[in-house]
């Protein structure tokens, strides 16, 4: 079984984390990946609700709000659900790479001297949030394989 990841170095999209701004901006502006982000959106979009309609219902998960009027373009497909840690072991034991909502950045410790309190839906969010890979290349067999996946944890709760 192959891992899926976050991030599918296919596509380019490793390079863009190990490269300048600047180079990104030339890049998206002049290179192949602005002529092909019509249909990078469309197929974005696709796998998103692919993730939707197999999740929908699954024990706690709850979604991210797409609003009608949005054009989301989805980095990844983000979940909440109270067994989070669980889940993401779950995952990564049958070769799924899922990713936590970004660490609050007034927990960090050297900022820490720079809060002035908490932040508690940040930290609410980062206790329960899961995010799941949607790049470009994932297969839907691999959407499916993942729900799958998750729908089996929570048949085991």
């Amino acid at each position: 079984m192959k891992k899926i990841t976050q991030v599918d170095i296919n596509t380019g999209e490793q390079e863009l984390l190990n490269v300048s701004q600047s180079i990104i901006d030339r890049w998206l502006s002049e290179g192949p990946f602005f002529q092909k982000l019509p249909e990078i959106i469309s197929e974005k979009q696709r796998k998103y609700d692919l993730y939707m309609d197999a999740l929908k219902g699954v024990g706690d998960l709850e979604f991210l709000k797409r609003e009608e009027h949005s054009n989301i373009v989805p980095f990844r497909f983000s979940v909440k659900t109270q067994y989070k840690e669980a889940l993401e072991a779950h995952l990564e034991a049958h070769n799924v790479q899922a990713k936590s909502f970004f660490y609050p950045m007034h927990m960090h410790p050297v900022l820490q001297v720079y809060t002035r309190g908490k932040l508690p839906v940040a930290e609410a969010l980062y206790n329960v949030g899961l995010c799941l890979p949607i790049h470009f290349n994932i297969t839907d067999e691999d959407i499916a394989y993942i729900s799958d996946c998750i729908v089996k944890f929570f048949e085991a709760k």
